[in-house]
């Protein structure tokens, strides 16, 4: 019995060394060292079709019905934009609506742009009744700057950021004081047609290196703080 121990066992403890001295120089002599010590790896699970199809069904399930009061292509993209990044690429389906602000087309004052926004989310909910979540971007001119309020509903909460703002230069300013909209202002001064629903002033004061859209999204983002944060409820 003893012979035939050492007869077995001398090959064996050949062969696990020389593995380990393969897997110093190829990871292959590491993966068959292993092999040798513990045995073959367990079988990979594979999952069926219909389950995979369960799991994709049940990801589906949990998309947002968001309604943007603004049908501006500068706030929506801002504001699919900031709900991917929150709840995930793909996790709502965008259907905006027109509705009326209740306020001036040019808004002056922190109070009356923010009166537009809430206006425009109030409409939106009339209009869109089954929606997860309601969404508005107004801008506005205050101190001599621009800027926008966000303001986010989903039924029992509301989320509200005000954006960065854009000292406005003079010759500018001096025509929305006037009586005219920034919008087209700045399209007669820029020649670009529908500014507003470009790069706007933001693109051309800042040379480009913000937008319209990125100013919008960093708002949004921040007005959608309570709606994944349990503290706020």
């Amino acid at each position: 019995p003893v012979a035939l121990v050492h007869t077995l066992y001398t090959p064996f403890s050949v062969c696990l060394l020389l593995c380990y001295t393969r897997s110093c120089y190829d990871a292959s002599g590491l993966h068959w060292f292993f092999f040798f010590l513990r045995g073959p790896a367990p079988p990979q699970i594979h999952h069926s079709p219909l389950r995979r199809q369960r799991q994709m069904s049940k990801r589906d399930r949990i998309r947002h019905h968001v309604v943007p009061a603004p049908t501006n292509p500068a706030k929506i993209q801002a504001i699919l934009q900031a709900f991917n990044e929150i709840f995930g690429e793909g996790s709502c389906h965008i259907e905006s609506v027109s509705v009326e602000s209740g306020v001036p087309e040019q808004p002056f004052g922190s109070d009356e742009t923010r009166a537009g926004a809430r206006n425009r989310v109030a409409n939106a909910r009339r209009a869109q009744p089954n929606a997860d979540f309601w969404v508005a971007i107004e801008a506005g001119i205050d101190e001599g700057s621009t800027f926008s309020w966000v303001t986010i509903e989903d039924g029992s909460l509301r989320g509200e950021a005000r954006s960065a703002t854009l000292p406005l230069p003079q010759v500018i300013l001096e025509k929305v004081q006037a009586g005219e909209a920034l919008g087209p202002v700045m399209s007669q001064y820029t020649g670009i047609d529908e500014i507003g629903r470009k790069e706007g002033a933001i693109g051309v004061f800042t040379a480009g290196k913000l937008t319209r859209s990125s100013v919008y999204h960093q708002a949004v983002v921040l007005a959608l703080s309570p709606f994944h944060n349990a503290i706020y409820r």
